[in-house]
């Protein structure tokens, strides 16, 4: 691992001719604090429903508001909760929905850690979320009457990850639709021929979706229906918005590629739009939180000159799908709420997905006592409040003035850090020691790094005192089966890795 004095070289080569001033600004060490209620609560509810849709960039998502297409989601979009600014702590699943369980950033959960400078998710298994790292559904399960329950199709949630732990049920469906449909019945107590669910008991709920990670990743004949079923409405709108102007030419295989991921997006927007109706239709919305988030977002050549150039990619992948950088396309998820107590607004204040732990546990009455958190309340951010009391000091607002999120967990190529202050980004490359500034502002496509020794100096301890994190535990990659592994291989994963897991 770097040191942090690696992290220092650079910064300090580049900013020779700053006065030593430059160089006193605050050097937060990132530790744990201890937790109390935050200053603008929530109203508590019975019942908690948390919805991945994987794989989903934000300005995908919206592409159908803005476009005047109307799904089974529209009637909702007006009431929810929509967190603009929101970030996903690394760009693929396992570091991200392990800081959505914990509330804990990757450098601190542990898991999907590989055990080389490089990693490659192609040809090495990366860590599950160890033991001693406590999970959402874990802590919930204390509440009394509250059964739980986990119906989902990604097969990183079978493959002995962690991801499963907590729930009371663990239910494998392909397809949104088909969760959606099995999600109700549990909710309804319908489930059989098991012991069906008291419907007179609080619930906690999990469901994740997965065309928008596989419909694109299809090829021939299949890729051709995926895109060629997108209405033309949607289809026009996504022809005009797709990123790094791949559908100049319709037909050309990227574009094909992005409409079918549109395509995608559009059933899980109905699928989630249908279960919200079937809540109401039992009454449950009235005392229930519903979350919905994405994971990470997907790269369709946004920055393909970039990876050609630096040929980092240990698959000779360059510029698409997710996993290889940390550029806001994988970055910049949605993340809604809906809650009986909260009216549907937009929220401009930048939060993180390590902020959903302890926030829906607060919604849950579950007090946060002594725990410890990197994050902030989301009620906070919806107040206009700048920070939680919840919130360790290090991530608290310095010389910035704005709270400091990060992300890192790079599962192709050398391992990057990125941190957020404001609309001030920093990225810093572990192969060659170097520090990229945006400003998502002026630049939200990250198009022209900012050239600025300053303010690299000052994000300079940041990205150190990050590094320096040690994992509460670290846990041994698991030994997949041959099922397992041919499971993630189906969705782009493992594919060098053979039925001996070698």
């Amino acid at each position: 691992m770097m040191t942090r004095n690696s992290f220092r070289h650079y910064a300090l080569a580049t900013a020779l001719a700053f006065t030593a001033t430059a160089c006193d600004s605050p050097t937060p060490n990132v530790s744990n604090n201890s937790a109390t209620q935050s200053a603008t609560p929530i109203p508590t509810v019975d019942n908690l429903v948390v919805v991945c849709l994987d794989t989903l960039r934000h300005d995908a998502f919206y592409l159908a508001d803005r476009a005047g297409f109307t799904d089974k989601l529209s009637p909702w979009i007006e009431k929810a909760v929509h967190f603009d600014k929101a970030s996903s702590t690394a760009p693929w699943t396992v570091p991200s929905i392990a800081s959505v369980l914990t509330g804990m950033y990757p450098r601190q959960h542990g898991a999907g850690i590989f055990p080389g400078d490089v990693a490659n998710l192609s040809t090495e298994i990366p860590t599950p979320l160890p033991e001693e790292s406590t999970h959402l559904a874990e802590r919930l399960s204390s509440l009394d009457g509250l059964t739980s329950a986990a119906y989902v199709a990604h097969p990183w949630f079978a493959s002995g990850y962690g991801l499963e732990r907590g729930f009371g049920r663990m239910g494998m469906r392909r397809g949104s639709e088909k969760i959606v449909e099995v999600a109700t019945e549990w909710l309804d107590g319908k489930i059989t021929p098991r012991k069906p669910r008291p419907v007179d008991k609080r619930f906690l709920l999990y469901l994740h979706f997965m065309e928008a990670h596989d419909w694109h990743l299809t090829e021939g004949k299949e890729l051709k229906d995926h895109a060629q079923a997108l209405p033309p409405k949607l289809a026009k709108a996504a022809i005009e918005a797709a990123p790094a102007n791949i559908c100049a030419k319709r037909g050309a295989r990227m574009c094909r590629k992005y409409l079918a991921y549109i395509n995608a997006i559009r059933v899980e927007r109905d699928s989630l739009g249908t279960f919200l109706d079937n809540l109401a239709a039992m009454g449950a919305d009235a005392n229930t939180a519903v979350l919905a988030f994405s994971d990470h977002g997907e790269e369709f050549h946004d920055h393909l000159e970039e990876a050609v150039a630096n040929q980092i990619d240990p698959r000779g992948i360059h510029g698409f799908g997710h996993g290889q950088s940390l550029h806001q396309e994988l970055l910049h998820v949605p993340l809604l709420v809906w809650h009986p107590g909260i009216d549907g607004q937009r929220v401009d204040t930048p939060v993180s997905l390590v902020d959903v732990a302890p926030s829906v546990m607060q919604w849950m009455g579950v007090e946060l006592g002594e725990a410890t958190w990197p994050g902030t309340l989301l009620g906070d951010a919806i107040a206009g409040a700048q920070s939680s009391a919840i919130t360790d000091p290090s991530f608290q607002p310095d010389w910035s003035g704005e709270r400091h999120l990060y992300a890192s967990g790079i599962a192709y190529g050398p391992q990057q850090i990125a941190t957020r202050a404001g609309d001030i980004k920093a990225v810093w490359h572990q192969r060659n020691e170097q520090i990229e500034l945006f400003d998502l502002n002026n630049d939200p496509l990250e198009k022209s790094p900012v050239d600025n020794p300053e303010l690299v100096l000052r994000f300079d301890p940041l990205l150190g005192d990050y590094a320096e994190i040690e994992p509460t535990a670290v846990a041994e990659a698991p030994e997949l089966d041959a099922e397992q592994i041919e499971h993630l291989k189906s969705i782009g994963y493992l594919q060098g890795v053979d039925e001996d897991g070698q």
